[in-house]
């Protein structure tokens, strides 16, 4: 509906991560999910050493699994627009 809308002003609507054109997932794609994955695991280790959790590294922790959620997000994106 939204679409229609903006098509009756003379516009199209287009993602906000549109991206250059270039709709496949790479090696670097996977090398930074890898990353990610790295990171979170060793702040969530790092938080869990003293065996208990605080406000900070709460905030860190989630700070790290936004991050990943995001990359994963945008190779999802990827995914999707490829088929």
């Amino acid at each position: 509906m939204v679409a229609e809308l903006a098509a009756m002003l003379g516009y199209r609507l287009v993602p906000i991560d549109a991206g250059d054109g270039d709709e496949r997932v790479t090696l670097s794609d996977v090398t930074d999910l890898q990353r990610a994955d790295g990171d979170t695991a060793v702040t969530l280790m790092e938080a869990l050493e003293d065996g208990v959790i605080d406000i900070g590294e709460r905030r860190k922790g989630r700070a790290t699994i936004a991050r990943q959620i995001a990359k994963l997000q945008h190779i999802d994106r990827k995914l999707a627009r490829a088929g």
